[in-house]
């Protein structure tokens, strides 16, 4: 396994990243590819039927299910105002990460969803997924472990991307205890995790 060293490792990874208990371990990073891993603990999987709120992205990537199980959600805009009027009502916000510079979320309108079949994923099971895509996950089995493939951008760093938050209430997803720094002990913990998942070797 292709990785960086454990100290570039873990200065690019954090604990709590994007929702809590969910650690994120950066195992290559580079302009043109990325490669990550997404650790889901006991936590993590109870706290709501999805991950994080339906989003998309400022790349392409893939997603490997390592361990566990996994369901995909991917969701549409139509531009039918007639089908609009029938389906879920979403917040739309603007999504500027703190860890580039940005400042957050943005509220940027209301939007209508809807929700194609869901996909189910077991270890070893890999899915693709494109930039512009919205989407989210629920992890239906704890301690599951994902590794995502990440291409090069499409979306400049300076552009947002989105984020939908279901309802009327136009406030945007707290981000209080989020985003904690990862220290080399614990990515090196992780990173023993994943090599015992795609080489077989026991941690």
């Amino acid at each position: 396994m292709i990785c960086d060293h454990i100290e570039t490792i873990a200065a690019n990874s954090f604990s709590n990243f994007h929702a809590k208990g969910l650690d994120y371990l950066c195992l290559q990073r580079s302009e043109t590819l990325t490669v990550k891993a997404y650790f889901y603990d006991d936590a993590a999987a109870a706290v709501s039927p999805e991950v994080v709120c339906p989003h998309d992205h400022r790349y392409p990537f893939s997603t490997t299910i390592l361990s566990g199980q996994s369901e995909h959600y991917r969701y549409a805009e139509p531009e039918s105002a007639i089908l609009r009027r029938h389906l879920p009502r979403y917040q739309r916000f603007d999504w500027s990460t703190p860890l580039n510079g940005g400042s957050g979320f943005k509220w940027n309108g209301e939007a209508a969803l809807a929700a194609r079949p869901i996909e189910r994923y077991v270890a070893g099971d890999t899915y693709w997924c494109e930039a512009d895509e919205i989407h989210t996950i629920a992890i239906r089995q704890p301690q599951t472990v994902l590794r995502l493939v990440q291409h090069a951008d499409v979306v400049p760093t300076g552009a947002p991307t989105m984020t939908f938050v279901p309802g009327a209430n136009r406030e945007p997803p707290p981000l209080d205890g989020l985003y904690d720094r990862m220290t080399v002990d614990r990515a090196r913990e992780l990173l023993a995790i994943v090599d015992s998942l795609t080489t077989g070797n026991q941690p």
